[in-house]
């Protein structure tokens, strides 16, 4: 318990930071890698605080690190299960937007010259 207050005061300052800097590549990678271990150390006390982070992470997220924001939310599911509804209900539809608004445009172009993952992904989205 007294571990756990100390990381949740942690929570605020590191979204002020992601706010300041949302597309720094390498606060959005440690801010993600922070969430991953803050979801497993403070448990539902997460759950108050990580709609901010996905918000800022699912805007300005690209290709390279879309489905690291997906697998955030995704952990939040599998861990929180009903709890976590909230959360995924405010976030997957943009989520979802996002990952079309990212998607390469493939109209015109031969889908067999396309790497598999990239042509999954774009008809599982479409």
């Amino acid at each position: 318990p007294g571990v756990q207050a100390i990381l949740a005061e942690t929570t605020h300052p590191c979204l002020n930071i992601l706010r300041a800097i949302p597309t720094h590549a390498e606060v959005r990678n440690k801010t993600m890698i922070y969430l991953q271990r803050m979801i497993l150390c403070l448990g539902e006390n997460i759950l108050l605080t990580i709609s901010p982070f996905l918000e800022i992470l699912i805007r300005h997220c690209g290709q390279d690190d879309l489905l690291d924001v997906a697998q955030i939310l995704h952990q939040l599911c599998c861990k929180f299960k009903a709890d976590a509804i909230p959360v995924a209900d405010a976030n997957i539809l943009p989520l979802l937007q996002k990952a079309a608004d990212v998607m390469p445009n493939i109209s015109g172009q031969d889908q067999g010259d396309l790497p598999p993952h990239i042509l999954t992904e774009f008809l599982h989205v479409k």
